[in-house]
């Protein structure tokens, strides 16, 4: 009969307690028969407590020679491993059949736990055979939770030890069930005695997450923290409290990690740090910025927490993290930076999100460049997570730094800004966004870069590769970029469409000069000549100003040259000539697989690719913009006029990229309503394409026509026979006569073989007559707007052909002066022209360039035209028809909304136009200087005016039908600005003494006077005299104070002691005065009109010309004295020299 297991672990017991000197084959037997038959007996299970004792003695007696060979025989330190294994698996298992009782006394205890905690230090070796049962070892202590023995013997020194050696053995491969044990075990230890030793070993092994020793450390470490989080609070919570607010009193190595310790516990147990939370709100206030730093970090932390909503909970904390952004250090507003996007992203719709994206925004403008630079990666990063809810004001002021100062800045602000855009246009094409103008400002600030003189990176060479490969997504289909294109082309200014136009014409003339290099290399195969060398050269000098290094550019030129694989030259050509962006795109790839990576020339030739392709704009963009206009021919707002633009763009570089949609540009030109841009796009586009008009009206031909004529001379010249025909001989009208005017002012100056004295001919006929053909009759009603086109006609054509166009032709062009509209054209471009290029006062400027000098001229025909009425004739209507011309000028002149309500300019033609009235009044006979002017009836030339006025008033029931638009337009621009001006009485106007006045000096000087000039502070008021003439007529009635308008004001002041004395009483009285003020330093024309004898004070009336002069009043003035001028300038026959 088989004996009991208990019954066996005696006889072993005795056995080893029998034998002196056991070696070890019989120690091993020995022990592995007893651990075997130590694991089959289990406890007793009887619910009587008395026979469970019973038997418990039993175990007890049956198992103690055991125990005591095993400490006899001294087995706890035995060096063998195997010995030692086995005496640890009976140990454990004794402890288990005992327990609660301890089966060794108190002195032997520590030798035992010795030994089960070095069985624990090799659980780290998973590959040893010894691995299972050491497991079983844990196992069996943690069943029977015997290591809380240890505290009771005050062995806490094992305890410690046990905790590191648990930490330092485990693993992230270890079976769950390994680490449960270890649980266990750690956490009865801290259930019954935590400690602050055990506590620090714990927030030790806390932050090894990071360390590649032991990540799995960190892990159980929160889970002991997350078991036993009341029992270690008291200790943990003292430690960091401790280093918040006096770290250097703290005498723990951990004391530097603590705002690590602090971030790991909260994540575990936040319920531990409700009392250490608030107490970093102190730490972002300390001097010291690296704790200033190290806390900005940890509270980003924290706020980054997605479930813990740390920032709502914490509002005082968050309100001092949010004034970390605007830190006095450099360094703690890049650590906040750093801290943003986490923070955001845990909570985007929270009202704390909002207010961080705004201190981040704040930091755009910041003083360093670093933090400006990481503002702008954050902003954009964040953007990048969910683009629709993203305040989309803040990617504007994100791309505001591409201006920055810095060259840094720059770069990364568009490297961040196209990832965004790239983002923002898969999002459209998905159908997620609509297109907005906040992002489509993206690539118009990016465009800006063109006129960045700092970097090289930002020329006009790199600029075209960001338009072609790095602004939109590679897989972006063409007609989605077409759209983007046409948005924020919407957006552009003239300074974008230049840089637009620089970066095409750059990659065109790349195209150009290759397209002549690939020609010339086949010419030189059989002619290689010192001239084709040459030749050679010079082109590749031409084309590596394309790239960003030209002179390495050009030596790979010559290297390109040297080569002898012509199908490299083949797959340059067939690039050049492909329009498609998709086969383009194709072609180029296999002529870079062709060449290989490993090839010298790979990046050149990568770059030189690129450039010969239509990567910017193709024919499909072209379509694509014409499909556009296509399917919105009404009702498509700005973006209809910015496509056809970006069309006229596109092909007024590319005009070959029209090729292949004539058919559907030819429907659309017939039908849309922006046809302008379109005939022009016609005509860049002309000698590349061929378009049948079928059913066009006349007009929208001779417009074609026209724009041709300018745009592409050599195609029009070969044809202009014919057209010149067929506009004379057959369709006389406005349109034909624009037509052949445009055919000799072509585009940027080209080349015109043809003479045109023909066609100044027929405009001389045409101001004559009205008609110059006797073949084509004109009705009545188109004579007039005939003559005026012919007029105009010749204007334009006198810039470019001036020296062909005859006195009498210019002469009947003058006298067409009545047609306000081109004539406040031209006083308007040509007033602001003069004042823009006007030179100092010093160097002695010539008003000849200003638009008033036209009146001498005018004045000088009319005083030497034929048609002057005669001596005798009192027809005052006669007389006004005749002066009609210079009326309209002079209307024209001081009418200040011409000039966009410039009062400056139309102050500067009044001052010219007196001036030039005084100058030819003043002249005399050059044969007899004693002849007298001829004697005017003043009344008479008073009905002369007034006949003027009523001409003026009636010149729009008198045009035909189809002109009274816009001489309502000019009768409305030329009076409502001074409906507002009148004075209230004719009195008030006598004070600018328009009859009598002559200012002093020479008439350079008296311009000079009209103007107001800036001079030193004087003391007293500078009083600068203007000599009235002798037979000058002064205002015979005083002028009441009550009757000055608020345009004009009255001072009353003493004059200078040196004026005092040479200008007693009254003697100024009526004089033009300058009035220096001693608020803005600046000269004020006025008129003294009283003197005080008692204080000796002038009263000096001070106005502004331009601002209160009444206009029906200066035209009245101003025609009285002209009509005396022409009149005696024909009696007197003074020659034209004397003006």
């Amino acid at each position: 009969m088989d004996e009991s297991p208990s019954q066996l672990v005696s006889e072993i017991g005795a056995q080893l307690a029998r034998l002196p000197r056991p070696n070890k084959d019989f120690l091993v037997k020995s022990l592995r028969q007893a651990a075997t038959a130590l694991s089959q007996i289990e406890q007793p299970s009887s619910s009587l407590a008395s026979k469970k004792m019973e038997v418990m003695k039993k175990l007890e007696n049956a198992i103690q020679p055991l125990s005591k060979s095993i400490i006899k025989r001294g087995l706890l330190r035995h060096s063998d491993k195997d010995v030692k294994l086995l005496v640890a698996i009976c140990v454990s298992e004794i402890f288990r059949i005992l327990a609660p009782e301890p089966p060794f006394e108190d002195r032997y205890l520590r030798d035992v736990f010795k030994l089960i905690l070095s069985m624990f230090a090799e659980l780290a070796d998973i590959t040893s055979p010894y691995f299972s049962r050491r497991v079983k070892i844990l196992e069996t202590v943690a069943r029977c939770k015997c290591c809380v023995i240890m505290l009771d013997i005050d062995c806490n020194d094992l305890v410690i030890d046990m905790f590191n050696i648990f930490f330092s053995v485990v693993r992230e491969n270890h079976q769950r069930s390994l680490i449960n044990d270890i649980m266990s075990i750690m956490t009865h230890i801290l259930n019954e005695e935590a400690s602050k030793p055990l506590s620090d070993v714990i927030l030790r092994n806390l932050i090894k997450e990071g360390m590649a020793e032991s990540p799995a450390a960190s892990k159980l470490a929160i889970s002991v923290i997350e078991s036993c989080a009341e029992k270690l609070e008291p200790f943990v919570c003292g430690f960091l409290t401790s280093c918040s607010l006096d770290r250097d009193a703290v005498e723990n190595e951990l004391k530097e990690f603590y705002h690590e310790i602090l971030f790991k516990v909260f994540q575990c147990a936040p319920q531990m740090l409700l009392a250490v939370i608030p107490n970093l709100a102190q730490e972002l206030l300390t001097d010291q910025v690296d704790v200033r730093i190290k806390a900005v970090n940890l509270i980003g932390k924290l706020f980054a927490l997605p479930e813990h909503h740390v920032a709502q909970k914490y509002r005082n904390l968050f309100v001092e993290f949010k004034n970390r952004f605007s830190d006095k250090s450099v360094e703690v507003r890049l650590s906040a930076l750093q801290c943003a996007k986490a923070c955001y992203m845990s909570n985007p719709s929270a009202k704390e999100s909002s207010e961080l994206l705004s201190a981040v925004g704040g930091r755009f403008l910041d003083f360093d460049d670093r933090v400006r630079t990481l503002a702008v990666v954050v902003v954009c990063d964040i953007a990048r997570l969910n683009l629709k809810i993203f305040p989309p004001e803040l990617i504007s002021k994100a791309a505001e730094r591409l201006r920055d100062k810095k060259v840094s800045v720059r770069k990364k602000a568009l490297q961040k800004l196209m990832e965004v855009y790239q983002d923002y246009c898969n999002k459209c094409s998905e159908g997620y966004l609509n297109i907005g103008n906040h992002f489509e400002q993206i690539p118009c600030k990016i465009l800006m870069l063109c006129y960045d003189k700092d970097c090289k990176d930002f020329r006009s060479q790199n600029m075209e590769h960001i338009l072609a490969e790095d602004l939109f997504p590679i897989h972006l289909s063409v007609e989605d970029r077409t759209r983007h294109w046409i948005h924020f082309f919407s957006l552009f200014t003239p300074l974008h469409v230049k840089a637009l136009n620089s970066i095409l014409t750059q990659k065109r003339r790349l195209q150009t000069e290759m397209q002549s290099y690939l020609v010339l290399r086949k010419k030189q195969k059989d002619n290689s000549s010192e001239e084709m060398q040459k030749r050679t050269k010079n082109s590749f000098m031409k084309m590596s100003a394309s790239f960003p290094d030209a002179s390495k550019a050009e030596d790979c030129f010559h290297k390109l040259n040297q080569m002898k694989d012509n199908n490299i030259f083949s797959a340059l050509e067939q690039l050049l000539v492909e329009s498609t962006i998709i086969n383009a795109k194709t072609m180029r790839d296999k002529f870079l697989k062709m060449i290989g990576d490993k090839h010298p020339c790979f990046e050149f030739l990568q770059l030189l690719s690129s450039k010969c392709s239509f990567n910017v704009f193709s024919s499909e963009h072209v379509r694509c913009i014409l499909d556009q206009l296509s399917g919105n021919i009404s009702g498509y707002g700005n973006l209809e006029a910015s496509s056809t633009k970006l069309l006229l763009v596109i092909i007024n570089i590319f005009p070959s990229l029209l090729r292949g949609s004539e058919e559907q540009f030819r429907m659309l030109l017939e039908k849309h309503p922006i046809k302008d841009v379109l005939i022009e796009v016609l005509a860049k586009a002309a000698p590349y394409i061929s378009v049948k008009f079928r059913g066009w009206n006349t007009p929208t031909i001779l417009q074609s026509l026209g724009c041709i004529a300018q745009h592409s001379v050599s195609s029009f010249e070969a044809q202009y026979g014919e057209i010149r025909s067929y506009i004379i001989e057959k369709i006389f009208q406005i349109y034909g006569l624009k037509t052949l005017v445009k055919s000799f002012l072509p585009h940027r100056g080209s080349h015109i073989n043809r003479q045109i004295d023909e066609l100044l001919h027929i405009l001389l006929s045409l101001l004559q007559k009205g008609d110059a053909f006797d073949g084509i009759i004109l009705s009545a009603s188109d004579k007039p707007h005939i003559r005026l086109a012919a007029a105009k006609s010749v204007l334009r054509l006198s810039r470019r052909w001036d020296l062909h166009v005859s006195p009498k032709t210019f002469c009947f062009t003058i006298l067409m002066a009545k047609s306000s509209k081109y004539m406040e054209e031209f006083i308007k471009e040509y007033s602001i022209e003069a004042r823009n290029h006007q030179p100092s006062a010093v160097q002695g400027e010539s008003f000849t360039d200003y638009p008033a000098y036209v009146v001498v001229f005018l004045i000088h025909i009319l005083a030497h035209d034929s048609g002057f009425p005669t001596e005798d004739c009192q027809d005052e209507q006669v007389y006004a028809d005749f002066v009609s011309p210079l009326f309209w000028v002079v209307r024209a002149l001081v009418n200040s909304n011409v000039v966009n309500g410039n009062k400056d300019l139309v102050n500067d033609a009044v001052v010219y136009l007196l001036s030039i009235f005084r100058a030819i009044k003043r002249a005399e006979d050059a044969i007899d200087a004693s002849r007298t002017p001829f004697p005017v009836d003043d009344n008479f030339i008073k009905r002369v005016v007034q006949c003027l006025k009523s001409q003026f008033s009636m010149v729009v029931s008198c045009l035909p039908r189809r002109g009274r638009k816009y001489q309502e337009d000019g009768i409305r621009s030329g009076d409502a600005k001074y409906n507002t001006l009148n004075l209230a009485s004719h009195k008030q106007a006598k004070l600018l003494g328009i009859e009598a006045t002559e200012m002093h000096g020479s008439l350079r000087q008296d311009i000079v006077l009209g103007h107001r000039q800036r001079c030193a502070v004087s003391e007293s008021v500078g009083l600068h005299i203007e000599h009235c003439k002798e037979n000058a007529p002064m205002s015979s009635k005083p002028i009441q104070e009550k009757q000055i308008s608020s345009s004009c004001d009255s001072a009353t002041m003493k004059p200078s002691p040196s004026l005092s004395q040479s200008h007693e009483s009254g003697a100024l009285i009526g004089k033009r005065i300058k009035l220096l003020s001693p608020i803005d330093k600046c000269f004020y024309s006025g008129t003294v009109v009283g003197f005080n004898p008692c204080n000796k004070t002038h009263k000096v009336m001070r106005c502004s010309l331009c601002e209160w002069v009444s206009f029906s009043f200066l035209l009245t003035e101003l025609q009285l004295l002209v009509m005396q001028l022409v009149l005696n300038l024909y009696l007197m026959g003074i020659p034209f020299h004397c003006f």
